[in-house]
């Protein structure tokens, strides 16, 4: 119990969490758009972003969900061998897979909005074999 404790202490040490939670929770936005677009135009991600996408495709989950969990599971492993954790490092891993999918999402139906949703009449002679 006192581990925990310890480690839940090393989160508020000296910091004005007022102060720096915004430009936190904006940096992950920022994130989130930026690998929602290079996504969408095909360009790549990083690669611990880019394993996700991998994962949660084989496994038939959205990347926000899957992402949350095995960030769970590192977090787990980190406390369990006495590193410390701070409250930026928990936010960002928790809100950046669901902030990619949901800027992602939004990206993508903005993409979609302009398009005609019927096929257009084939120009042409239609060849069919």
């Amino acid at each position: 119990m006192n581990r925990i404790k310890v480690i839940l202490q090393g989160f508020y040490k000296g910091k004005d969490l007022k102060k720096q939670t915004p430009p936190m929770l904006i940096g992950v936005f920022m994130m989130g758009f930026s690998l929602s677009f290079l996504r969408l135009v095909d360009w790549g991600t990083d690669t611990f972003t880019n394993m996700n996408l991998a994962i949660s495709a084989r496994v038939g989950m959205s990347l926000g969900n899957w992402q949350l969990i095995l960030n769970v599971i590192l977090f787990i492993l980190v406390i369990a061998f006495g590193s410390k954790l701070y409250i930026a490092t928990i936010l960002m891993a928790l809100t950046l897979g669901p902030a990619i999918e949901f800027v992602g999402n939004a990206l993508t139906e903005a993409n979609n909005l302009g398009e005609n949703k019927t096929k257009p009449a084939p120009v042409g002679p239609v060849y069919q074999n």
